[in-house]
């Protein structure tokens, strides 16, 4: 009996679908982890007016691990004395802005676009810490690696104590989602992780 072509084949037919929708499956699933694994670009926070006391500044984004992390890490500690510290939440975290009100941050809550537009950083989560005279001394991410990974320590105490002594410290990495538009646009022009938001 002469063999069967390979598309008339029942058994072979599925093999191949079978292995064509797991090569797309593993390409797509390697994507979007590359997407957390690849820091978000260098940005300099914009100065702030002058003010009586250092500042932290803590951006959180909504739906994003590495967000969640630090969120967790500033819950525990709460507000540092001597501090002013405010946190931005990206996106839709009502329950979150909750939270960390009640733990005794000063929280702002934001639109992606409005993020983008006052802050001009990339994306969250982002430390951003400006001395009393308004220029930005530390503008970057809170560790050497991604925030939430089990050997990710966070650094933001650290960051702000060198800075406040006067230290100069290179920007960590910052590892995270992206806000920008146009970043969340170049990253994912297929609106597979970032979908549209106002």
């Amino acid at each position: 009996m002469p063999a069967q072509p390979p598309l008339k084949n029942p058994r072979l037919t599925r093999v191949l679908i079978f292995a064509g929708w797991f090569s797309a499956i593993a390409v797509l699933s390697v994507w979007l982890h590359a997407l957390h694994a690849i820091p978000l670009p260098a940005t300099e926070s914009a100065p702030l007016a002058s003010s009586n006391s250092w500042r932290a500044i803590h951006a959180i984004g909504a739906d994003c691990g590495c967000s969640s992390a630090v969120a967790d890490a500033l819950l525990a500690r709460g507000p540092r004395s001597g501090w002013d510290e405010k946190i931005l939440v990206v996106g839709s975290q009502a329950a979150l802005a909750r939270q960390l009100r009640a733990a005794g941050f000063t929280v702002e809550e934001h639109s992606i676009a409005r993020f983008s537009a006052a802050t001009g950083l990339p994306g969250a989560p982002w430390l951003a810490i400006h001395a009393p005279d308004g220029r930005t001394a530390y503008s970057g991410g809170y560790a050497s690696s991604r925030p939430g990974l089990p050997a990710s320590a966070l650094l933001d105490a650290a960051i702000m104590d060198r800075v406040r002594r006067g230290e100069t410290v290179a920007p960590y990495p910052a590892f995270g989602c992206a806000t920008s538009a146009a970043l969340r646009s170049s990253l994912d022009p297929l609106q597979l992780k970032y979908a549209r938001q106002p």
